[in-house]
């Protein structure tokens, strides 16, 4: 997808039963549209009368930069909605064309369908139509598409970057162990966190269960999915740079954005808004070989809070790691990489290798569980600490390679970066990710 110019296309996918929600959210993106901001399209009235208007809207959905879902019980209902404009849209998804966005509308029970994997937009945690004060509901959902569709022009590197990878980290949050708990929950064992990779990469069924050995960290991968992919995608990206100098040139303001997240930063995930999960990750020595590990919050709080906090800093410690296997969307790296005009200047099978089998582990339900090593200190961890800076228009990571495990170098590097950031506008940092909601209201201007 190249960046898109000016108006970005957006397409409403909507239940006709919920017109008056489709009405008061086209009123409050019309300042938008008068700016010639986005264009909208939603259905056969908002088309130009005298041709029949199906094959014409379909080539409006097929044409959009972004799709916005306004979820009801009526749209999970609609034949039309689910299983024309909805498959459609997963698909162009999936192929990073378009930024697919729920809107949660009204309460739905979702249950195990790949929408519940995707960031919706709501007010406070609640359906817009259910958050009182609807009017300053439907203003942020408005807002909201303003901020992807500035993704789109690629004019928000960082804030993408850090939108994107929330999206990987909702679609952890299902329950995935209600999918129907497995009668056997004896564990396939692995020797270390490469050797599982390898396990799972290649064919044949996977097992539900597995048991890894590493050390397990509060700061968890931003980049999902295989070790080697990862690797390639960071080589061929560096290399890209070096000789399309074009390109370094055109993309200045976004390149240590694009740099940051090839790396496979990390970062210590707060979810103070959000107790269902808490994110970690599984590591061997580097932060590239990672498994992302979902911990449910309850098991966090009682069994692993007191061992991190024994651990010397309360970063990491190593331990046997048992967990239940889900595979997480990962579609987000394609559309981050498209939208900043990498998929021109990168291999497509480097980027069809880190688009898909991004798996994790859940601990917290039956058969699984977190086993730390007596007396073993925590094995030197390389990552990043990073801080994301705005200067006006310009967004960018500021970053220091340091042992994860080792709190004094840890401190010591994040006081330097904070330094350096001096008289810029912070907009996150390793050490605390807010969630996106505060990250929306932290960078407006």
């Amino acid at each position: 997808m190249a960046k898109a110019a000016r108006p970005v296309r957006v397409f409403i996918s909507y239940a006709h039963q919920d017109r008056r929600h489709l009405d008061a959210l086209v009123t409050h993106l019309s300042a938008l549209e008068r700016t010639h901001e986005i264009r909208c399209t939603f259905d056969e009235r908002s088309l130009e009368s005298g041709r029949a208007w199906e094959p014409r809207l379909i080539a409006e959905l097929r044409a959009a930069n972004i799709v916005l879902l306004l979820i009801t019980a009526h749209f999970m209902r609609s034949d039309y909605c689910v299983d024309t404009e909805l498959r459609l849209a997963r698909e162009r998804e999936e192929r990073g064309e378009i930024d697919l966005l729920p809107v949660r509308v009204e309460s739905v029970e979702l249950g195990t369908h790949w929408l519940n994997k995707l960031q919706a937009v709501t007010v406070a945690g609640l359906p817009v139509a259910e958050a009182g004060l609807e009017n300053v509901a439907w203003a942020h959902v408005a807002k909201e598409v303003r901020r992807r569709a500035d993704f789109l022009a690629g004019e928000r590197p960082v804030m993408q970057a850090l939108n994107e990878v929330d999206e990987v980290v909702h679609s952890g949050k299902a329950d995935h162990a209600s999918a129907g708990a497995a009668d056997d929950t004896s564990a396939c064992p692995y020797p270390s966190v490469g050797a599982f990779w390898r396990g799972m990469l290649c064919g044949g069924a996977a097992p539900v269960f597995a048991s890894v050995p590493g050390t397990l960290s509060q700061y968890a991968p931003m980049l999902m999915g295989p070790p080697n992919a990862k690797r390639a995608l960071h080589r061929e990206f560096r290399q890209a740079i070096e000789t399309d100098r074009h390109f370094g040139q055109r993309k200045r303001l976004t390149i240590n954005a694009c740099m940051s997240i090839s790396a496979g930063q990390m970062v210590h995930r707060d979810t103070r808004d959000d107790s269902s999960k808490r994110l970690l990750g599984l590591y061997e020595s580097i932060v590239r070989n990672a498994i992302p590990v979902f911990v449910q919050a309850d098991y966090f709080e009682r069994v692993l809070k007191p061992v991190f906090a024994a651990s010397g800093g309360g970063a990491c410690f190593e331990a046997v790691v048992t967990g239940r296997l889900f595979m997480l969307d990962n579609y987000y790296v394609r559309r981050f990489l498209t939208t900043q005009g990498m998929d021109h200047i990168l291999p497509a099978d480097v980027i069809d290798d880190i688009c898909r089998d991004a798996w994790a582990m859940e601990v917290g339900g039956p058969g699984t569980g977190v086993h730390p090593v007596a007396n073993q200190a925590p094995r030197y961890l390389d990552g990043d600490v990073w801080i994301a800076v705005r200067s006006g228009t310009s967004e960018r990571f500021l970053t220091s390679f340091v042992d994860i495990g080792n709190e004094a170098e840890r401190r010591e590097e994040m006081a330097r970066l904070r330094t350096a950031a001096t008289g810029l506008r912070i907009l996150a940092t390793s050490e605390d990710l807010p969630s996106i909601r505060r990250l929306v209201e932290m960078s407006e201007d």
